[in-house]
């Protein structure tokens, strides 16, 4: 599994476990939701980041190679088989990621709604902390 990929699925699971919480125990976490819909935007931007950061590792590799004679000669040497940058994130892992999260996030906020802990302003503001920052569209 990836990082991204390993930082998701246990938000996913947090966030799911705590949607499905009885209401006494649910209201123990609406003081951390601001915090757990900041973790949703961090794993959505790490998300949204992979393809830029993966191109960059490619063309930093290219580069290298490109200007370093001994490159080729040092991956023969090296003690594993070099077999060049593959994706560990495809788009469409992304994507079920993204729509996981964002509706696990959801769910937890629907879930404070509906036993009125907290209003819909709340609700509207924790949407907001979630799905702010510069999202990149698929």
């Amino acid at each position: 599994m990836s990082y991204t990929e390993d930082i998701a699925r246990p938000l996913i699971e947090t966030l799911s476990k705590t949607a499905g919480l009885p209401t006494f125990q649910l209201v123990g976490h609406v003081p951390n939701l601001a915090f757990w819909m900041g973790e949703v935007r961090h794993v959505l931007a790490v998300i949204d980041g992979y393809p830029k950061r993966f191109e960059d590792m490619v063309a930093a590799q290219n580069d290298f190679d490109a200007n370093c004679p001994e490159a080729a000669k040092s991956r023969e040497r090296h003690e594993y088989e070099y077999s060049g940058p593959r994706r560990a994130v495809r788009p469409a892992l992304a994507d079920r990621l993204s729509r996981e999260i964002v509706s696990a996030a959801d769910r937890l906020v629907d879930r404070c709604l509906k036993e009125a802990l907290i209003d819909i302003g709340k609700a509207d503001d924790l949407r907001d902390i979630m799905k702010s920052g510069d999202r990149v569209a698929r």
